[in-house]
């Protein structure tokens, strides 16, 4: 990232920041404190993840964060998550899934406020990568009035744009790029209990044999041991576009344990009923799929890393 380009995102950041500012604040709910404390219970049990979502950054918050009320998938892809403090999922979620977002900002938020994160991670493809999505939590920890108002002010120093910040309930949060070391990972007595690996596959790169190895080896062996005892939740929020890359070598690891999981989803089915149609109609679903080639529609939509020129086998 240039200086150029650098200056651009802060400044994004701060237009959003002030953006999300008003609009939280203008939809503040009017409640007493007992009414307060009941519905903040209610929205912390696992089992109500979607409306905790839903309240503070979904359709209906005020925000621009979502267009859409969640899908189903997103409840028990985190439930997952939530019940098991030492499980491996990965989301094999089409394009257009709210991946990061949900696993970002929703899992890190919820998992937070109920005392099951201290020091959460986001790796991404690159250093800039990872400090970009490092910044959508932090815009609303530093900015969301709703979030705010429930959990008191969270922000007591560092910035996603040095790839770190800590919150006054001393949780600790980081960006990595793939290409930076893991090894050593701690914050005071924390090692990291939360790890999101977010869009990290590349087809180009996967044709690198040895390169890929040793991405899977940094993301099982340097971060896979860099974990809190007491538990280390690690989602992999990628689709699946390409065969043996990054996504194949993780599960390859990890096929034996007991802890790994695969979620896949897909845009809709064969018939084109859409899997999210809380935000997809059917005639947007085929619409998707024929403003796309075969090829690319089977890796974004479907998890059908097929190639163009190659015999498609029977088992993809």
């Amino acid at each position: 990232m240039t200086k150029t380009e650098f200056q651009t995102a802060i400044d994004n950041y701060q237009r959003m920041s002030k953006n999300i500012r008003t609009l939280s604040y203008n939809s503040l709910v009017k409640e007493s404190s007992e009414e307060q404390e009941k519905r903040i219970k209610r929205l912390l049990k696992p089992e109500n993840y979607l409306e905790f979502f839903e309240f503070y950054y979904g359709v209906n918050s005020g925000l621009a964060l979502a267009d859409a009320p969640c899908a189903k998938f997103h409840l028990s892809s985190y439930l997952e998550v939530f019940n098991n403090p030492f499980i491996k999922q990965q989301r094999r979620w089409f394009r257009g899934a709210a991946k990061s977002i949900q696993t970002n900002v929703g899992n890190i938020t919820h998992l937070k406020q109920n005392d099951e994160l201290f020091f959460g991670l986001i790796v991404g493809k690159t250093d800039n990568h990872g400090k970009l999505l490092l910044s959508d939590l932090q815009l609303h920890l530093e900015s969301n009035e709703r979030y705010i108002k429930d959990f008191g002010m969270q922000m007591q120093y560092g910035s996603w744009a040095d790839g770190q910040f800590e919150t006054l309930d001393n949780r600790f949060f980081m960006s990595l790029g793939l290409n930076q070391p893991f090894r050593g990972l701690r914050n005071g007595a924390n090692r990291p209990d939360f790890a999101s690996m977010d869009d990290l596959e590349d087809r180009k790169q996967a044709k690198n044999i040895d390169l890929t190895r040793e991405n899977v080896q940094k993301l099982t062996g340097d971060l896979g041991k860099a974990g809190q005892k007491q538990r280390f939740r690690q989602i992999m929020a990628n689709n699946y576009i390409v065969k043996d890359g990054i996504v194949d070598g993780y599960a390859d690891k990890y096929k034996k344990s007991k802890n790994f999981s695969i979620q896949t989803v897909n845009l809709c089915d064969k018939d084109f009923n859409p899997t999210w149609d809380e935000r997809y109609t059917k005639e947007e679903c085929i619409a998707i799929v024929e403003d796309s080639d075969y090829h690319t529609s089977q890796r974004e939509d479907f998890n059908n890393p097929v190639e163009e020129g190659k015999r498609i086998k029977a088992e993809w």
